[in-house]
This record gives C-alpha cells, structure tokens and sequence, in this order.
C-alpha cells in the first residue's frame, strides 16, 4: 500500500491485482471523511510460512500430533458456542441497528473465521486418517456441519439485515453447540485424556 500514491497491490486468490486513483479511494475511504468506521473495507491476510527443512513423514506426523495435543489441552472448559449463544441477541440488536456496512465486519470477523477453522480442523483430521491415526469416529464430519452451519448462519443474518426483519438462528446455533461438543472435548479425550 502506498497511501502517498493513492495506489495499493494485493493478491486476491490466484492472481495479483492493483487498485488505484478513483479505485484506491472508493476502497479505503480517502480523501478523511470518506467512510465511516462500519463501512470501511475489511482486510485479512493468509501467510505461508515455507521452511526450507523438511520433516520425514513420521516426524510429520508426530510433531503435528504434539502441536495438536498442545492446543487441545488448553481448550475453553466450556462449549464457547453456548458463551456465544448467550451473547448473540446483543450482537442482532446492534447488527440490526448497523445495518449492510457494519455486517460484514461482524460476518468476517466472528461466522467465516469459526466456518473457515472448523473446516481446517476436519481437513487435518482427514489427513490425520490418511496417517494411519485412529481419530474419533464422526469427529471430522462434526466440523463440517460446523463450517457449513456457520455459513447458513451467516448468510440468514445478512439476510435478516437487508431485510429488516430480526432472525434469531436458533436453529443453526443449536447445531453448532451440538456439532462443537461432538468435536472438540471428543478429540480432548481422545489426544490428551484430558476432559473438555
């Protein structure tokens, strides 16, 4: 990003891309004053770390298995869907009084980041299984309802917020609860004998 220039680089999937002049300014809001806070783009980065050593496949396996058990082990002792639950009907309030430009913060930030999460975890349990590991039956598949319900939830609150119309996705979120206690404390149990 050159702010100076009025001009911005960045890869957007498979390509690499500018934006400049009118362009750059519709995106970011300038010259001051342009957006508010809600409406302002909202940016995320992927980063690849490549290290140069590579690991043989059993000491692939194993370290990731270690990294894993780490990270299970320090799990939230409670269901973090049902602490989110509880806090949602505040959430649609302000996203229905934000309306359009204040959504997709919220969307990107809190629905896509679980979805986008739980189907990395239920891709890791895949390759997991191609290791030869012996994973939790369901476990995957658990993680994938939670990918897939945290898209439907997100896509019924936009439409919610477009419409005007308040819709309180209990539904998706009794799914969610579900589909995380399926998942997270049955992988606990399993890796680290730990409860979750």
């Amino acid at each position: 990003m050159i702010p100076d220039a009025l001009a911005v680089g960045y890869f957007h999937s498979d390509g690499y891309h500018t934006a400049s002049g009118d362009d750059y300014t519709a995106l970011f809001g300038r010259p001051p004053g342009g957006r508010t806070p809600e409406a302002q783009l909202f940016t995320h980065a992927e980063v690849v770390r490549r290290n140069p050593g590579t690991l043989s496949d059993a000491s692939l396996l194993q370290a990731s298995l270690e990294l894993f058990r780490f990270h299970l082990a320090n799990c939230p002792r409670d269901n973090p869907v049902s602490i989110f639950r509880a806090a949602f009907p505040e959430h649609l309030d302000r996203l229905m009084a934000r309306g359009e430009p204040g959504f997709h913060h919220y969307a990107a930030g809190v629905l896509r980041q679980l979805g986008a999460n739980f189907e990395l975890l239920a891709r890791y349990l895949r390759w997991l299984i191609m290791q030869g590991e012996q994973v939790p039956d369901k476990t995957a598949e658990a993680c994938y309802t939670m990918a897939s319900e945290a898209m439907v939830m997100q896509f019924r609150l936009m439409r919610a917020v477009i419409s005007r119309k308040p819709d309180t996705c209990e539904d998706c979120l009794d799914q969610l609860e579900a589909s995380y206690q399926a998942c997270v404390p049955v992988l606990a149990r399993h890796y680290t004998g730990g409860t979750v």
